[in-house]
């Protein structure tokens, strides 16, 4: 349990079952004291917008999150589609985490404009595919 917490003429401290706290201040030597479910301290937080910023940090968080993961999941693919390794597992893991996070940031376009779209992978030439594995330097 977290110790009371003293501010000026004000005393919060958590109840004993975590669920509450109790606020109690003394005005010209009357003390007053109220206690306050966790529910009622959220709603005061919500009507104050005090967890504006940590709600602002994690919709950025995600939304970056979001653009790695669709930039990883198009890396993987076009490594897939050239040839060099079997990554239909790591493929497969990478559009999942894609479609979730874009599932999580759909509601954030009002805050963002709308999420970027997912672009499919670019077909190298055959020209430079092969330019890029020829053995050492033409003399």
């Amino acid at each position: 349990m977290k110790a009371a917490l003293h501010l000026f003429n004000l005393t919060i401290e958590p109840a004993p079952d975590g669920q509450s706290v109790s606020l109690e201040q003394d005005l010209g030597g009357h003390r007053h004291r109220v206690s306050l479910h966790v529910s009622q301290v959220r709603a005061l937080a919500d009507l104050m917008d005090l967890d504006a910023g940590e709600r602002e940090r994690l919709r950025r968080a995600l939304l970056r999150s979001w653009e790695m993961a669709t930039h990883l999941n198009r890396a993987l693919r076009v490594t897939a589609d050239l040839g060099h390794e079997d990554l239909d597992f790591e493929v497969g893991r990478a559009i999942e985490l894609v479609d979730f996070l874009a599932f999580i940031c759909a509601d954030f376009d009002d805050q963002y404009g709308p999420l970027p779209q997912v672009q499919e992978p670019v077909e190298p030439s055959k020209n430079s595919i092969g330019n890029l594995f020829t053995g050492g330097s033409k003399q």
